[in-house]
């Protein structure tokens, strides 16, 4: 008897956890699939969402708060989405490709609806930058994105266009090579790149260059570091001190952080233009020239 209650008690818990499972599979939600906003539909900024389901836009300084026209991907078409303050007073109804001006305020909470659906609530969090802002779009959209995410060796480099905005100008190049970089910094969420044009051009006034290098300072907090010794070796007058600015960076419309952007130091006519001499770098790869005792591996250019 005790064996058939087991049995009996089991064969309930597998057929709640089976009904569980059909209820998650078949329930209908209202969301928002993706939310971006844009500016005269120029500049187009999708959110962010962190690990704990709390989303971001984080904007660039070109941008108009009060003139931004949302772009919704909704899981219904007739889906209500309605806007809320910190206080939990409406403000509105969001209606997509029509401009609005909710977003002055930095916080913001929406609720998307349907009768006979269960509603969906999202808190969003906005932010603006006054640095520049730079902004990628690569051929083939996310699935070139895929690869280069993939490519480990960084041997795959992925035409794109690109866009620089500040203060002071505005560079819009239709035709460059964006590749992976980095050894260590790779394998952190964070992703390092490299950009090459086609021919040597300033950034944001800063020294001609053919390659920029876009770096995460990952273990950073304060992003500043690699910074200030950067411009203090310049204002020193070092011999090829890097030259760098810091930029907000949007891949596809979506941000990606901020990063340094920095002029790439090798032997070329472009960095380095120098008949004899080397140019040492320390690798975690398996291909190097010298393995010192300590364990850095050192490849020489």
């Amino acid at each position: 008897m005790e064996y058939e209650k087991n049995f009996v008690l089991v064969l309930f818990f597998l057929f709640f956890l089976f009904f569980v499972f059909l209820y998650k599979q078949f329930i209908v939600v209202a969301r928002i699939n993706d939310f971006s906003v844009s500016m005269d539909f120029s500049y187009s900024v999708s959110w962010y969402r962190n690990e704990n389901n709390e989303y971001y836009f984080f904007l660039p300084s070109i941008m108009t708060r009060d003139s931004l026209i949302p772009q919704m991907n909704l899981s219904d078409e007739d889906l209500l989405v309605q806007c809320f303050d910190e206080k939990g007073n409406k403000l509105g109804i969001i209606t997509n490709l029509k401009k609005m001006d909710y977003l002055k305020l930095d916080t913001l909470y929406l609720k998307a609806s349907k009768k006979g659906k269960k509603s969906t609530k999202y808190t969003i969090h906005i932010f603006q930058s006054d640095i520049p802002s730079i902004f990628i779009s690569l051929e083939g959209g996310s699935n070139s994105y895929r690869r280069l995410f993939q490519d480990k060796e960084h041997t795959l480099s992925v035409p794109a266009s690109f866009l620089l905005n500040s203060n002071t100008n505005e560079q819009i190049i239709s035709n460059i090579q964006i590749r992976g970089r980095g050894n260590s910094t790779w394998l952190r969420p964070k992703k390092p790149y490299q950009i090459k044009f086609s021919n040597s051009i300033s950034l944001n006034g800063n020294n001609k260059s053919r390659k920029f290098v876009f770096l995460t300072n990952h273990w950073d907090g304060s992003l500043s570091r690699n910074y200030l010794w950067f411009r203090l070796s310049r204002e020193l007058g070092m011999e090829y001190a890097i030259d760098c600015f810091p930029s907000d960076v949007y891949l596809n419309g979506g941000y990606i952080g901020s990063y340094l952007v920095t002029n790439k130091l090798e032997k070329s006519p472009y960095s380095i233009d120098f008949s004899g001499g080397y140019l040492f770098e320390i690798t975690n790869t398996m291909q190097y020239d010298i393995l010192l005792d300590h364990g850095y591996r050192i490849n020489i250019h």
